[in-house]
């Protein structure tokens, strides 16, 4: 008896199925995962335009952000790109829902 006929039958005693023989090829399911707090800013591109102008700096969530070129944009050829960041709180500034910065943001030292 050699090695195969051995190690399969001791597969068929333990009901260890052969996956080449058993496998049928099943359609792979693509799970995309998303942050919700993605976020984006609008890097423009050489020649600005006042309506990328006016976005300078702004964060928007990723599914909020508007979409390029901008409706204002007045280059024939808009350079505009997103710039993307996991987050869209600046670091160690918190902001409300709108992504402006809180009036208060540092704490008191507790004793």
């Amino acid at each position: 008896m050699s090695l195969k006929d051995l190690l399969d039958a001791a597969k068929r005693r333990l009901g260890v199925a052969d996956a080449a023989a058993d496998a049928t090829p099943s359609p792979r399911e693509h799970v995309r995962l998303t942050n919700p707090w993605h976020a984006v800013t609008i890097q423009s591109g050489p020649k600005r335009c006042r309506a990328a102008e006016a976005l300078a700096g702004q964060r928007f969530l990723s599914k909020e952000a508007p979409t390029l070129p901008l409706r204002d944009c007045t280059e024939p050829q808009c350079t505009c790109r997103y710039r993307h960041y996991d987050d869209r709180r600046h670091a160690g500034v918190p902001l409300d829902s709108n992504g402006v910065p809180l009036p208060h943001g540092k704490r008191r030292n507790t004793d």
